[in-house]
């Protein structure tokens, strides 16, 4: 059975402007969109000392849903110096612990953002602070799945994306498949290409009907790519749209419940 969240990014303008909180952003996943899963962007996270993160695992147990993922603040471990490295390593594993405090399996993460033409000096560099933390999550027995970036992210290809999966070797490291942020130029067959590796799923929504039309990405395609893959994890929808989110959310909501009955993969 597909399971279905939904990422608390998709609230972002909500959020900063301060019109709901992050409770009470929960709720209304519960028991309005009656999802089973919250992803929670670690700056959406009020507080990490152990009473009130303790406070928002008992919310989340109270309204049946699970915290599937959690990401740490935005990271990047393209870093020149070793330093500087050891800082984002340190912040990433920091936000292992908030995981597993909050019982949250997965950690979602950035590999590295800068200039394109910098990837093959600081690669190894991505590859050690990986490494390092994905030490750390062996640990506690999490996952971190890396999110590839088509806006100043490496890696933003499917093949780049296999490689570095590769080169760090950790079972502890899968891949985060946006179905949005590759850059090549047929992004379904990276979807195809990639979705063995992932462990973790965003559904990115960028254009989308009142009568739940995503105009911008091909569900109809992408559905059929994770049924033939028997990809069973979290779809997570991200609502990155310009509408009103507590309007638009919903409806990219239910379009991915047709999808998923239509596709038999809610069962």
């Amino acid at each position: 059975m597909l399971k279905l969240s939904v990422c608390s990014y998709s609230f972002h303008r909500t959020l900063e402007a301060k019109k709901m909180n992050i409770e009470e952003i929960m709720k209304f996943a519960a028991e309005k969109l009656k999802v089973g899963g919250f992803e929670i962007l670690g700056e959406y996270i009020p507080s990490i000392e152990k009473k009130d993160l303790m406070a928002l695992k008992k919310l989340a147990t109270e309204l049946h849903l699970t915290i599937c993922a959690i990401s740490a603040p935005f990271n990047n471990f393209a870093q020149e110096t070793e330093e500087a490295l050891n800082e984002q390593v340190a912040t990433v594993n920091k936000y292992l612990d908030v995981a597993y405090e909050l019982g949250a399996p997965v950690l979602k993460l950035f590999a590295a953002w800068g200039k394109p033409e910098d990837k093959d000096k600081l690669w190894p560099n991505v590859v050690k602070g990986l490494k390092q933390c994905a030490s750390h999550a062996e640990q506690l027995g999490i996952t971190l799945t890396f999110e590839p970036h088509n806006h100043g992210g490496f890696p933003a290809t499917a093949d780049d994306t296999i490689k570095l999966i590769k080169d760090v070797g950790s079972p502890y490291l899968k891949l985060l498949l946006d179905v949005g942020n590759y850059i090549d130029e047929d992004i379904y067959q990276s979807i195809e290409k990639t979705i063995p590796f992932a462990d973790y799923m965003h559904a990115r929504i960028h254009k989308i009907t009142d009568d739940g039309k995503e105009l911008e990405f091909d569900y109809d395609r992408i559905f059929k790519i994770i049924q033939a893959a028997n990809y069973r994890g979290f779809i997570s929808v991200e609502y990155e749209g310009e509408g009103d989110e507590l309007k638009y959310i919903p409806i990219s909501i239910d379009m991915i419940k047709k999808f998923m009955v239509q596709y038999a993969l809610d069962k």
